[in-house]
């Protein structure tokens, strides 16, 4: 009973409430780690920084509520697109963060594109208007024995993210 109880307050502490996929802190760590994995055993690393796009124009014609739905949704398109070894967090409002240990940046790009079609695919329902929602996605990769440190690549993919949003 007592490791249940654990179980269910360690899995409230490390997940994000509406999205229950990972949140900001346990990405934090999780980064640490794997930058450290990176450095020991020399393998790629790339981080996604996924930002959908004019989200407030959702929360202000559709509602929060309806905010919160895309929100969840773009969490488990993400959960149904990645590997067991891969890591996706919310990182705060509508910005979400996968980190893929294993994966060079040729890769990631791959799978950031397909997310991004899977995203705007979806078709949502509020109170009988249809509507689509878009994603911009960055990208920032390490190379075996690249020794950058976790503040670095979170830099480098946030730059990526407004890369692409600049680009349309």
């Amino acid at each position: 009973m007592q490791s249940t109880v654990f179980t269910e307050v360690k899995t409230r502490a490390d997940r994000d409430a509406l999205t229950r996929i990972y949140n900001r802190q346990t990405f934090d760590q999780r980064l640490m780690e794997e930058l450290s994995r990176h450095q020991r055993y020399r393998h790629d690393l790339t981080l996604l920084m996924l930002d959908l796009d004019r989200f407030k124009a959702i929360n202000d014609t559709h509602g929060h509520q309806m905010g919160d739905v895309v929100l969840q949704e773009t969490a488990r398109i993400l959960q149904g697109s990645l590997r067991g070894t891969d890591f996706a967090a919310r990182y705060g409002g509508e910005e979400f963060v996968v980190l893929l240990p294993h994966t060079s940046a040729e890769h990631a790009a791959i799978l950031a594109e397909r997310i991004r079609v899977k995203i705007a695919a979806k078709t949502f329902n509020a109170r009988g208007k249809r509507f689509r929602v878009t994603a911009s996605i960055g990208l920032a990769s390490l190379a075996p024995g690249a020794l950058d440190r976790e503040a670095d690549l979170v830099l480098k993919v946030d730059q990526a993210l407004y890369q692409a949003k600049a680009n349309g």
